[in-house]
């Protein structure tokens, strides 16, 4: 290319790359639609979910905007309603647009790897699954979906599920999501070598189910390579279930390795059978957040040849039955951390009483008393929220020296209270 046609050129490309993706837009209402005579516009909306999937003319983002209504087998969906590459499904918000699948699956995300599918402002019931999405084997690439401002509810299965086969990626965004009743809050798994698979949780809910989230990687006898299956979570609950987090990595025993990690910052896992249960090859990685409560608090299953490690920071492990996963030979690096019986070497941590408020009632937040306000990490930067959305980091303790407290819960001492009639 000549020399003086670069810049022009370079700039029709940056053009290109600028350009915002062409979004159309299209309606369904269960009430007023119909999907005889419906055009999928605002004044002309379908009636069905599956009808409108199947009308979409593709090719760009599409989005199906569904008004407040049921939308079931016997409205005339079928399931699993799939989402093919660029469709979001946008509802008008948790208990107003509701799709119940039954005994069937809820919603696929079709695995084309590019775009980002959104589900957004629905509640999901029952039905075997919830939102799905995976990679086949041999299928290489990526794939992402993301899921916000909604309820899943009543699933035999997954709540969310994300997978991915030989020499793929799988990605999951979950933002104000809440879960209940379900065989599986959330599963991430990953198998074959080169394949990771990947949720990454804020401000969410998991409750009342068998399994609040279960990680699984495996590597078997299929040459060198690293799998991996990870959890993230920010600012999220998980209480009342008969496993609150359960990570399982396994390895071929020759060049292959699978991990499962999980790690928690500002969140709380509570009032279960057993807090976290580690089997096989894991790292698991606590700060800011709190396992309290519960039967087993944390617990590792011995699985040879295993190697399990735990990093503890500004976490709080008070108030549950027992704590076996100190009782196996494991590595763990602790610092200003709060645990019972001294099981915590490392610098800054404590085996103190924290002072819950209200223990047996599900109320873990510390309070005003607690020994551990501004007792976590000094190094710790002041950003962010905790469970609650009080600020990291507060001068809990008022003596002029901001510094976060250990646990989920940081004890704000300045409440704002408003009364009266709004004029």
């Amino acid at each position: 290319m000549p020399l003086a046609a670069r810049p022009a050129s370079i700039a029709a490309a940056l053009l290109v790359l600028a350009a915002p993706a062409f979004a159309a837009d299209f309606y369904v209402d269960a009430v007023n639609g119909s999907d005889a005579t419906g055009t999928g516009t605002s004044a002309q909306p379908w009636k069905t979910i599956t009808h409108a999937l199947a009308q979409l003319p593709g090719g760009h983002t599409e989005n199906v905007r569904v008004a407040p209504g049921v939308h079931d087998a016997a409205l005339g969906e079928l399931f699993p309603l799939t989402l093919e590459a660029g469709v979001n499904l946008l509802g008008a918000g948790i208990g107003l647009t509701i799709v119940d699948a039954g005994t069937s699956s809820g919603i696929r995300v079709d695995s084309d790897p590019t775009g980002t599918q959104r589900v957004r402002g629905l509640t999901l019931r029952n039905g075997s699954q919830g939102v799905s999405s995976g990679l086949g084997y041999g299928f290489a690439g990526s794939k992402s979906y993301a899921i916000a401002d909604c309820a899943v509810e009543n699933t035999s299965g997954a709540a969310l599920s994300i997978g991915s086969g030989l020499n793929s990626g799988a990605y999951l965004t979950a933002t104000r999501v809440r879960i209940s009743g379900c065989g599986t809050g959330l599963s991430v798994g990953a198998g074959g070598f080169g394949s990771s698979a990947s949720a990454a949780l804020d401000d969410c809910t998991i409750e009342a189910c068998s399994t609040g989230i279960s990680l699984f990687a495996s590597q078997a006898h299929q040459g060198a390579g690293f799998v991996s299956a990870h959890a993230g979570l920010v600012r999220t609950r998980i209480a009342g279930c008969a496993v609150g987090i359960a990570c399982a990595g396994y390895s071929d025993g020759n060049d292959g390795s699978g991990f499962s990690t999980v790690s928690l910052r500002d969140s709380l896992v509570a009032q279960c059978g057993t807090g976290l249960s580690a089997q096989g090859d894991n790292d698991v990685w606590i700060a800011r957040s709190t396992v309290a409560g519960n039967t087993i608090g944390m617990h590792k299953q011995s699985v040879l040849p295993a190697y399990t490690s735990l990093a503890l920071d500004s976490a709080l492990l008070w108030g549950n039955q027992s704590e076996d996963f100190f009782a196996s030979p494991s590595p763990y690096t602790a610092q200003h951390s709060n645990a019972p019986g001294n099981l915590l070497a490392g610098s800054g941590n404590l085996s103190l009483d924290p002072q819950y408020v209200d223990p047996a009632n599900g109320d873990f937040r510390l309070l005003p008393s607690s020994p551990l306000i501004d007792r976590g990490d000094p190094t710790d930067a002041k950003s962010g929220t905790d469970l609650d959305l009080d600020p990291r980091v507060l001068d809990g303790d008022l003596d002029l020296v901001a510094r976060t407290d250990i646990g989920f819960d940081e004890w704000n001492p300045v409440h704002l209270a408003a009364s009266g009639t709004p004029t």
